[in-house]
């Protein structure tokens, strides 16, 4: 009686597993990808025009910016039962285009770029940085993240754990962005401050991503020297002295002759995503998401 107890647990506890290890982690298949692979092909890469990665570890959602017929939208995916699921567009104002999403680790504040109006009495509807914060499951009504705003358009906004924000201003009138970096003293945020010129250059410069101790910065670059297509990413690494690291290109694993842009690492440090247009065509451009196993090491080297 005890050997057929036994049989019947191990039989019970086999199909217990099976059925664990059939919905793993979002990212457990990519383990061993040295190679960037298609993430979510089908589901969350659908060969559109689409941007933007940001990862919420906690909750499992991913979100990033999808182009459509009048502009473009937040959207969100939720990992569940093995797959990236749509729950749709954020619900904000219609009446604007909204990008550049970001959201804090805990999945609690988003940060994102609009045209939505000031106030009352704006009438340019320029490109700014917005806050939303999750109440009961809900994004709120958005408010400016800055208490003052700035005259030139504002893109691509993160979060260090200092608080300090890093982002992107594009003067108006210009194609060409550089990144910023607004710190948060005691509480106030100071006049934002370009980066290093070995990061910004003449060209465009944006979509980055810092790390969360502030060590490292991946972004987007167009025209540098080392390049393989029409926007490649690099790496930068914080020095001793307070100064970024003259970038390093990625690589032509990573890099395409298309656009790469919107770097993402995962909060656990092991992931690398990005967005990418390769195997499109200037005539019918689209993009899709991309993971890699990130070793950060081999930058250092």
């Amino acid at each position: 009686m005890s050997y057929r107890r036994t049989i019947i647990i191990a039989m019970v506890s086999g199909i217990i597993l099976s059925g664990c290890n059939s919905y793993p982690d979002p990212f457990f298949e990519y383990q061993d990808a040295t190679t960037p692979a298609m993430l979510g092909q089908g589901t969350l890469s659908r060969d559109s025009l689409q941007w933007n990665n940001a990862f919420v570890a906690t909750t499992k959602e991913l979100y990033y910016t999808k182009s459509h017929a009048t502009g473009a939208d937040i959207r969100k995916f939720v990992w569940e039962e093995g797959a990236f699921m749509d729950m749709g567009k954020v619900d904000f104002p219609e009446n604007a285009i909204h990008s550049d999403v970001y959201v804090d680790e805990k999945g609690e504040v988003m940060l994102f770029s609009s045209t939505m109006l000031e106030n009352e009495t704006d009438t340019i509807g320029d490109w700014n940085i917005w806050k939303s914060e999750r109440v009961g499951g809900d994004w709120q009504k958005p408010e400016l993240y800055f208490s003052r705003p700035m005259p030139e358009n504002e893109f691509y906004p993160i979060l260090a754990d200092s608080g300090n924000l890093y982002f992107t201003i594009t003067p108006h009138g210009s194609q060409n962005g550089d990144i910023y970096v607004s710190r948060l003293v005691n509480g106030v945020y100071a006049s934002p401050e370009p980066l290093d010129p070995s990061i910004n250059s003449e060209s465009n410069e944006g979509d980055a991503f810092i790390a969360p101790d502030e060590s490292y910065i991946i972004f987007a670059s167009f025209d540098k020297v080392e390049s393989s297509g029409k926007s490649d990413l690099y790496i930068s690494l914080k020095k001793a002295d307070g100064n970024w690291s003259q970038p390093i290109w990625m690589g032509r694993e990573i890099n395409s002759a298309g656009f790469d842009g919107s770097p993402f690492v995962t909060q656990d440090g092991k992931f690398l995503i990005f967005t990418s247009s390769r195997g499109s065509t200037e005539e019918n451009p689209f993009f899709n998401h991309y993971i890699v196993r990130f070793n950060l090491e081999q930058y250092h080297q």
